[in-house]
């Protein structure tokens, strides 16, 4: 890539070598016009052993920095394996070239345009504004316009932010969500499941198939509406492996007409035995992309993953990941798309002004919405507005829908529902056994809107020894009287079996719309199911979902989060607040506004807090260190059940969460193992105390995974005198058996509120005894405990440990007669700030710090204070007085 001569510029990665000896490394060569090395710059080696690092550790001691030589126009960057054996995996991550001396967090970077336009009629005149700014992966533009006519007037601004360089069409191309609007076809259609490793999300299948004449491995993209005429380009990554040559990949564009299919085949790519791996160069992408121009009356188009083999040649593993569809001819990058959207518009005429301001920021069917609406008549002044955060296409208002906080919430007429985990299906409910008449299960949601219309969907599984059933939801409406205003009966499934399916078959066939009549305030919805004869086996239920409208989109477990801001008034009170959070990997800045009158008096306050750092308030959450995890610690009462105690990795690789290929590698696990079959002999791991603060809301979440016994988790609350105060407890249920595969292991959470004496926290993860009369195992992967609000739902995405500082500032008037202004600066629950009161008598301020001084502008005299003692120093530097506690 281009380079100047005379610059600085420093290359960094973060790096991972597992072997028995070698080094891995990443360096600059600068070069000139005609391609000559003029400088190979010296590279900092990273030994065999060297792990991923969760923060910037690599990147800033593997760095690389030089300056361009005179003459250099270019410069190439490498990752370099040397004097390597016994090689298990090499691998880079987050290279970043920049300017200067500095290596900084890992990111990717102008022009702007801007254009003026007047019109003038006789009746009116139009003005409008159009810019643009365009980096590499983004661009802002904004559109404003004003209309002005005899009688009226209009003006409108709408801004547009896009985050990529090129938006993806692709729904879940990342496969971020699993494989939620992909669907297997060809020969080998089993199989598919998405897991994540050192190359991200990907789709995956690892079940072998044969070759043969029209055999096919192909997983088919959601169709995206489009016209004739349009040219699409799709593009993609993947790793295939075979056990000889003749198989080819390819992308394929698969066109809906209305007089049929049509196809545009990418390029072939031979597969040898593994010539197709993944890249993060953007090279394999560029060889798969295929580009098609839609033909005449299509309507829709596909994106088909293909993989073809003959006779003779066997498929032992499929890897797609990163795929994007884009309008145009070129592959850019590839981004899940992110847009921002704002637009302005007001309105007046000879009665009536009328004002609203409508931003959304939408990302991967993720959105963030806000309205703002001022209107005044002749009759009066309304002002509102409304945020609304959805993320997903469209907002599941079904709490626990996926079942991720077990049966919390939900209501059978029949006993023995669990949870279980599979890694193709993920987590669902289930009952096994025979049951007379029917069998169901509900959930009362509120804050139904009386008018409102509302879908209610999920994918269904029933096994059956013998005879027929038949399955149902219904919606029942309620009023404030929790009585049943009506009842909605939806569409039925019947037959003498039922299996989850991934391609939305099921969850259409039942999908259920209604409108909520008049008084309601709350719905309930019933899942039938009715054994019409024979003998039922299980029943199971997963992934449900309600939204608004009449279409039922893919499902998604995340609610959307909707703040009406408002002012209350009554006959002895007014109080109107705002509360602002922003949140991102573990940073946020929190605001709350707050203002209050009461016949005793006023109260205004204003806080804002901004915190940086994991927020992960556990020690060594990753256990990276070989060995017993500083920061943990085991227990059982029944000691000579457990004589070989907790261990790292556990059993060894294979039961390391994110492993590829064969090899075992992935996250690093602690866990426990029963030696015995003994149902009684619990056993459990638990951090050491954790310090919190009284009366504040805490999660503790992680991943767990369990072999003949069930599992929990638990926070223990301790005084300051570390006597135990109380527990809060999620209890036993079965999970998942973990493995390499991320989707084999449970997701779980407990939240709870900190004693108001608490000072500290103790995070338990527990297991029943042995369930067999073998032995038993539990494992425990990214625990996580943080602070949360009290409506917090979780669990949320895992960071690792790490540093956490804060800075909160608090302004507080009371009666007018009070005013009071500090702030606070806590760096890991160590803090320090200062305090202002004035009650308009007197006034105070204190000072929280180990070291404080008043110092001259530019230097010179100054006077110190620490440790209990003052000091006076003249401008030479020179101690002229001291006093106090020395």
């Amino acid at each position: 890539m281009p380079a100047l001569a005379g610059s600085t510029y420093t290359l960094a990665a973060d790096l991972l070598l597992t072997a028995s000896s070698g080094v891995v490394y990443v360096d600059m060569i600068f070069m000139n016009d005609a391609n000559t090395i003029l400088l190979d710059a010296p590279q900092t080696n990273a030994p065999a052993g060297t792990d991923f690092s969760t923060a910037d550790t690599n990147r800033k001691l593997y760095k690389c920095t030089a300056t361009a030589p005179a003459g250099t126009t270019k410069v190439a960057c490498r990752f370099v394996v040397s004097g390597v054996m016994g090689l298990t995996v090499a691998a880079v991550r987050r290279m970043k070239l920049e300017l200067g001396d500095k290596a900084t967090s890992y990111s990717a970077d102008a022009s702007a345009f801007t254009a003026y336009t007047t019109a003038y009629s006789a009746s009116g005149q139009v003005a409008s504004l159009t810019s643009t700014v365009s980096t590499l992966n983004g661009t802002v533009s904004s559109q404003a316009t004003s209309i002005s006519t005899l009688t009226s007037g209009l003006s409108s601004l709408t801004n547009t932010v896009t985050a990529s360089s090129n938006p993806n069409l692709l729904q879940n191309g990342g496969f971020e969500n699993q494989i939620l609007g992909w669907t297997p076809e060809g020969t080998a259609t089993g199989g598919w499941f998405s897991t994540i490793w050192a190359w991200g999300r990907y789709a995956r299948n690892t079940t072998a198939w044969a070759g043969g004449a029209g055999t096919y491995g192909i997983l088919r993209s959601t169709a995206v509406p489009c016209q004739a005429g349009v040219v699409f380009t799709a593009a993609a990554d993947a790793d295939i492996l075979a056990n000889a040559a003749g198989a080819v990949a390819y992308i394929q564009l698969m066109w809906t007409t209305s007089s049929g299919l049509a196809y545009t085949d990418g390029p072939n790519r031979a597969v040898g035995t593994h010539s197709i791996a993944f890249d993060d160069t953007g090279a394999s992408r560029a060889l798969f992309k295929v580009t098609g121009t839609a033909p005449a009356n299509t309507t829709a188009v596909a994106v088909r993953l293909v993989v073809s083999a003959p006779s003779g040649v066997t498929i032992s593993e499929m890897n797609w990941r990163q795929a994007k569809l884009e309008k145009g001819s070129i592959a850019t990058p590839y981004s899940g798309e992110a847009s921002a959207v704002q637009m302005f518009q007001a309105y007046s005429d000879l009665n009536t002004s009328f004002a609203t301001v409508s931003s959304t920021v939408s990302s991967q069917g993720s959105s963030i919405s806000s309205l703002q609406t001022a209107m005044t008549t002749a009759n009066g002044n309304i002002a509102t507005l409304t945020n609304t955060l959805n993320a997903s296409s469209s907002p599941n208002l079904m709490d626990n829908g996926g079942f991720e906080n077990g049966l919390t919430g939900w209501v059978s007429n029949v006993s023995g529902w669990n949870i279980a985990n599979n890694g193709t299906w993920g987590t669902y409910a289930y009952r096994q056994g025979d049951f007379t008449g029917t069998a169901y299960m509900f959930k009362d949601v509120s804050g139904i809107t009386a008018g409102g219309v509302y879908t209610i969907t999920c994918d269904p599984n029933v096994y059956m020894t013998s005879g027929t059933y038949s399955l149902n939801w219904q919606i029942q409406w309620l009023n404030s009287s929790n009585a049943i205003i009506s009842s909605l009966d939806g569409p039925s499934i019947t037959g003498a079996g039922l299996g989850f399916r991934n391609d939305g078959v099921n969850r259409a066939a039942i999908k259920t719309t209604g409108t909520a009549p008049a008084g309601t305030v709350l719905a309930r919805f019933v899942l039938y199911f009715n054994k019409l004869s024979g003998t039922m086996a299980e029943i199971d239920m997963r992934q449900v979902k309600l939204e608004l409208g009449t279409i039922a989109t893919p499902f998604s477990s995340e609610a959307s989060i909707k703040s009406v801001y408002t002012v209350a008034n009554t006959a002895t009170s007014s109080l109107a607040t705002l509360t602002t959070t922003v949140n991102t990997q573990g940073s946020s800045i929190t605001t709350l506004q707050s203002a209050m009158s009461t016949a005793q008096g006023d109260v205004a306050t204003l806080k804002q807090k901004v915190t940086t750092g994991s927020g992960n308030l556990l020690p060594n959450s990753s256990f990276a260190a070989a060995g017993w995890p500083a920061g943990w610690d085991w227990y059982s009462p029944f000691p000579g059940s457990y004589t070989e105690g907790p261990a790292r990795d556990l059993a060894g690789n294979d039961w390391r969460p994110g492993g590829n290929f064969g090899n075992g590698w992935g996250e690093h696990t602690w866990g426990l193992r029963q030696t015995n079959g003994n149902s009684g002999d619990w056993g459990q791991l638990h951090c050491q105390r954790v310090p919190v603060q009284g009366s504040k809301w805490y999660s503790f979440e992680l991943i767990q995974a369990c072999h003949r016994a069930t599992a929990g988790v638990k926070i223990e609350w301790y005084d300051a005198s570390n006597n135990y105060i109380s527990v809060s407890d999620a209890g036993y249920i079965a999970v998942g058996t973990g493995g390499t595969n991320i989707n084999n292991w449970t997701n779980r959470y407990i939240k709870g509120q900190a004693p108001s004496n608490a000072a500290f926290a103790v995070c338990v993860a527990y297991k029943s005894g042995t369930n067999t009369s073998l032995d038993s195992y539990m494992w425990i992967c990214r625990p996580m405990l943080r602070e949360v609000d009290a409506n917090y739902v979780g669990p949320s995405a895992y960071t690792p440990s790490g540093d956490r500082a804060s800075i909160e500032t608090i302004q507080s008037s009371v009666n007018g007669v009070l005013a009071k202004y500090g702030v606070t600066l806590d760096v890991n629950n160590y803090i320090t700030g200062f305090q202002q009161l004035n009650n308009g008598a007197t006034g105070s301020f204190i000072i929280n710090a180990d070291y404080f001084a008043i110092v001259k502008p530019g230097g010179g005299v100054r006077t110190e204070y620490s440790v209990g003692n003052w000091r006076a120093y003249d401008g030479s530097g020179v101690l002229r007085a001291r006093w106090g506690v020395w």
